[in-house]
């Protein structure tokens, strides 16, 4: 970039000359201690007034910039929020879809668990029948998970808590700290008295 932008060089030469004064400046005495006192103030107001033609140089590009911002800011917010929106709903629905793959999970485990039992109590039933049928009610104890096509939005459990009874809080949380407590919470308490510890399923960003 050229460095010949009109009100910089006319200010260079003022510049120029407050730098070669200050550096043969060499300091002997007070009087020259004094000289050398003035000469820094002198500096300074050299660069205040380079600064203040920087500032009136930039600043029609920072409105400029600004200006540029906030229009993108009227189209980017609108924007975001609708995927939020979406995001929820999708989110809304992958639990549904969840619930009832937990529901028909916990149907099917429940028939494997009458006819495991059955087959105990049976003197008929085989030593692996019996195992076999053990072993279909441990697979059906399995934790439901959605599969990939299913999974419409990543998430995580993420710990949080409400307070449910703020006489039941310690004393040092009584305020209550928000801030303490979830800083417990997040480090893995399981219970805080006054307060309910929960999961709750965010989106993480897909």
């Amino acid at each position: 970039m050229s460095t010949e932008i009109a009100p910089f060089s006319a200010i260079k030469s003022t510049v120029d000359a407050a730098l070669v004064a200050a550096k043969a400046l060499v300091i002997t005495d007070a009087e020259t201690a004094e000289a050398a006192s003035l000469r820094r103030k002198d500096l300074k107001e050299i660069g205040k007034r380079v600064e203040s033609i920087r500032k009136e140089l930039v600043k029609p590009f920072d409105d400029g910039k600004a200006g540029i911002q906030k229009l993108a800011k009227s189209l980017s917010d609108p924007l975001e929020m609708a995927d939020k929106d979406l995001t929820q709903k999708l989110l809304v629905y992958q639990n549904k879809l969840r619930m009832e793959q937990e529901a028909k999970a916990a149907a099917e485990r429940a028939e494997a668990e009458r006819k495991a039992a059955e087959l105990a109590a049976s003197d008929e039933a085989s030593l692996d029948e019996v195992e076999a049928a053990q072993e279909t009610v441990q697979y059906l104890a399995q934790p439901v998970k959605l599969s990939k096509s299913e999974k419409l939005v990543s998430t995580r459990m993420v710990r949080k808590y409400r307070v449910t009874d703020k006489m039941k809080l310690p004393p040092e949380l009584l305020i209550p700290d928000t801030a303490e407590i979830y800083k417990r919470v997040q480090a893995g308490a399981r219970a805080i008295p006054g307060c309910e510890i929960y999961e709750e399923e965010v989106p993480t960003g897909r």
